[in-house]
């Protein structure tokens, strides 16, 4: 491959990860190095045809050249195992605050998220967001997706839902540091056919599975053709189902009849008109919730497209 074509490459994924005010390790920009179709002037014009790039996996080790070779000019900088554009060297600084205060919150995401393996109906968590990315902030929530028997959605959302509140510990609000943000429920691992942008390609690539592994990596598989046309070095990984937990198979024994689907067609009938579908980034569909209208997408995308 061209040593200059690289270079912008590994250039434009910095700059996409500028955008989000984030420095990047080694292992990161590998794994989110961005496709040739990233360099063109206009990444999101219509007469943008895939096919026409050769987006081939590259090895790390393919890298190092051209990677060393732009912090020699001065155009990167490269701090306590970070690299970002000379321009944003303070990012480093911001990262590495962040992973620290990041530590003490995965004990926090761990003790509270472990119990959800008892709820009915739910198969699988990851987190996502920026606690996923590396964007750890004190001010920040705690974003979940949460993967659930395929035809079950409202049911164990209203389980989720009321476990953290019990708790104390759901966003709502103004209520957002440190709480878990519930926006994002997928009824088995659907395969995505619409949204499909940088943006959304990274959010799946970046999700870090919880428990339910085998579940979380089936979604990722199922997206990922279209994930790696965006990221071509992206590989998800398998794994089997998890043994469920003995109390939840009770539970599910209990509930999977018509008195548990009874509730999960009154717990839609409830929930359903208080959510606002005209706002953007609100999906409400059989087999996936999801609640992003504070979606930072759009700025994000011009920010990286301009």
């Amino acid at each position: 491959m061209d040593t200059i074509l690289l270079k912008k490459r590994i250039l434009r994924t910095l700059q996409f990860f500028a955008a989000q005010h984030m420095a990047v390790t080694l292992l990161e920009l590998h794994r989110y190095l961005v496709g040739e179709q990233g360099i063109v002037k206009e990444p999101e014009s219509k007469d943008l045809n895939l096919s026409e790039y050769s987006n081939l996996q590259l090895t790390m080790g393919r890298l190092l050249v051209p990677l060393q070779s732009l912090v020699e000019e001065g155009v990167v900088v490269c701090k306590l195992g970070f690299y970002a554009l000379a321009l944003d060297e303070q990012l480093i600084q911001n990262r590495w605050r962040g992973y620290c205060f990041g530590v003490w919150r995965e004990k926090r995401i761990r003790k509270f998220v472990r119990l959800l393996g008892y709820i009915p109906f739910v198969r699988g968590v990851a987190l996502a967001g920026s606690q996923a990315l590396g964007l750890e902030r004190e001010e920040s929530d705690i974003d979940l997706l949460v993967i659930t028997k395929p035809s079950w959605v409202w049911f164990p959302r209203t389980l989720v839902t009321a476990y953290f509140q019990i708790f104390g510990v759901r966003r709502h609000t103004t209520y957002t540091a440190n709480r878990f943000c519930l926006n994002h429920y997928i009824a088995g691992p659907k395969r995505m056919h619409t949204g499909r942008s940088w943006y959304t390609a990274l959010e799946y690539a970046k999700l870090r599975p919880l428990f339910g592994l085998g579940e979380i990596y089936a979604f990722q598989k199922n997206n990922e053709d279209w994930v790696r046309t965006f990221f071509p070095n992206i590989i998800f990984g398998h794994a089997k189902p998890e043994a469920q937990k003995a109390l939840q198979r009770v539970l599910e024994f209990v509930f999977n009849n018509f008195f548990g689907k009874s509730l999960e067609q009154i717990f839609e009938r409830l929930q359903k008109p208080r959510i606002r579908t005209e706002e953007p980034y609100v999906i409400v569909e059989a087999d996936e919730l999801s609640f992003h209208p504070e979606s930072k997408q759009d700025a994000l995308l011009r920010a990286f497209l301009k």
